[in-house]
């Protein structure tokens, strides 16, 4: 049975996310259940939560779809086909242009069977943070979403991310970035700047204070200088997925200003 996902499922949908390795916290599957009310599902067996899905509803416009999770012992029994198939009837019902997703090696040839092509690469980095003291500094403000550079208005789920318990947001002029914990690294993104040097800015006061602590960077290979910063941070590739759309979406923007992503599951 396929239904809604409610705040009393988040151990189970833990379990699930920490069986697979991935960096979700329980506030960020309470985020996620809060802010997508409708479009957050589980497939519950036998009285157990066996698979999830959620998609994130972009203003009507853009349908992003994430955390498609299927319990191991219950892998190649067509759970992962029904929540998709459930999650695209529901964009389908509401005419939602363009849908598109992140996909892992594991889940790619899923979503091809079910009509959705490659778009382009996008890679995790891993690094560590700085030492010396966390630094407010004369150049900090509160971030200005109106910056944000992604394919569709999102400054509600933004708004939404800064209110996670640990989460931290900076902006400085030309720019901003959101931090928020994680299950196996501290995750840095989204990241919006206008240079390669505010960029850079943000990233150092992000990363200060918080002495080899891990932390997690999302970003488009496409966007050659967001490598080349991470590098230069000394943060290195851990894993590469696949962005995927929907055939006849909108096709994507440019992201030069897009330095880091939101994480697999918002884009």
């Amino acid at each position: 049975m396929i239904r809604l996902l409610k705040a009393s499922d988040v151990d189970a949908c833990l379990s699930l996310s920490a069986e697979a390795g991935w960096n979700q916290t329980e506030a960020d599957w309470l985020a996620a259940i809060e802010t997508g009310r409708e479009c957050c599902w589980g497939l519950e067996d036998g009285g157990e939560l066996a698979g999830t899905t959620t998609v994130v509803n972009y203003s009507g416009q853009l349908a992003w779809i994430g955390m498609v999770l299927v319990r191991k012992a219950r892998r190649r029994r067509g759970i992962a086909r029904r929540l998709m198939e459930h999650a695209l009837s529901w964009c389908d019902e509401r005419e939602i242009p363009t849908v598109k997703l992140d996909a892992t090696d594991l889940g790619r040839p899923l979503y091809r069977a079910l009509g959705f092509e490659d778009e382009q690469a996008i890679e995790r980095w891993g690094g560590a943070g700085m030492p010396g003291p966390a630094t407010s500094g004369p150049d900090r403000r509160g971030p200005d979403f109106s910056l944000d550079r992604f394919e569709r208005d999102r400054q509600a789920l933004l708004e939404r991310l800064t209110d996670i318990p640990g989460a931290e947001s900076i902006g400085i002029e030309g720019g901003f970035a959101l931090t928020r914990d994680g299950a196996n690294a501290r995750f840095l993104g989204p990241l919006v700047a206008k240079d390669r040097g505010t960029a850079r800015r943000l990233v150092e006061i992000a990363l200060a204070g918080r002495p080899s602590e891990p932390f997690f960077w999302d970003l488009l290979p496409e966007h050659p200088e967001a490598a080349s910063l991470a590098a230069e941070l000394g943060f290195a590739r851990k894993r590469q997925l696949m962005r995927m759309v929907r055939p006849g979406g909108a096709t994507r923007v440019d992201s030069n200003r897009l330095w880091a992503a939101a994480g697999f599951e918002y884009g």
